[in-house]
């Protein structure tokens, strides 16, 4: 969730709280990304390296095992473990993002419902990025005529989450180019079944309760088809 007015009271947006030992490598991760947003750029940023928090193992029955999937320069584990997670599936998918625009995604989802998968996809009714929203009609369709369950909420939801077969992603990542390639982003997974259910039967089945499920394919003009080609690369 981005801090602002809209994103608190007026947006649908979705918030996880992580404690425990992976908070230091989160810290560490801050810590490294804000000297290299300042005015000694690089040099700030190898100088970090050296005063990294170490991590000390803290046992407790509490903790649950969780995965960090970022995307950085060099490094997108992110992109390879959703994808991954697509291909795989065998029981369901389901997925929430206001930004669905990357084709490998939509097509891992097409491939999937063809193999007898659940696939269900929530998207915003009204996106804060227009063409986005214009884009986001004509892979809806794709995806409608291919078996796949679309959902659109009834307003802008900026909630990034992804269950599939109990295991659960979430965080900033958006699903296009942008997020899986190039931006900075972070993101967290895990396969506990506790928390798998939580995000099952307290995010996705209550959005799918209070969102209209398409039951025909959109009427969509040239506008939205060339805002889909751009978007590809975004």
């Amino acid at each position: 969730m981005n801090l602002g007015r809209e994103y608190l009271y007026e947006w649908h947006d979705m918030m996880v709280e992580v404690r425990g030992p992976v908070v230091r490598s989160l810290e560490n991760e801050f810590k490294h990304e804000w000297a290299h947003a300042g005015p000694l750029g690089d040099l700030a940023f190898a100088a970090s390296l050296f005063n990294s928090v170490e991590a000390h193992s803290t046992a407790s029955t509490e903790w649950i095992k969780v995965r960090r999937l970022p995307t950085k320069t060099l490094w997108k584990p992110f992109s390879a473990a959703v994808l991954n997670s697509l291909r795989k599936a065998q029981s369901y998918i389901y997925v929430e993002n206001p930004y669905l625009f990357d084709k490998r995604v939509i097509a891992a989802l097409v491939e999937a419902r063809q193999r007898g998968v659940d696939v269900r996809v929530v998207l915003p009714r009204e996106n804060d990025f227009k063409y986005g929203g214009r884009g986001n009609l004509v892979a809806a369709n794709y995806l409608f005529d291919h078996g796949v369950r679309v959902y659109f909420y009834p307003g802008m939801s900026h909630v990034k989450a992804l269950l599939v077969d109990g295991w659960s992603c979430v965080g900033s990542g958006n699903l296009n180019h942008m997020s899986l390639r190039l931006c900075q982003e972070q993101n967290i997974a895990t396969s506990d079944p506790a928390f798998s259910e939580r995000l099952k039967h307290e995010l996705f089945e209550v959005d799918f309760g209070s969102s209209y499920e398409l039951s025909r394919a959109i009427s969509v003009d040239w506008a939205d088809f060339l805002a889909d080609m751009v978007l590809e690369n975004l």
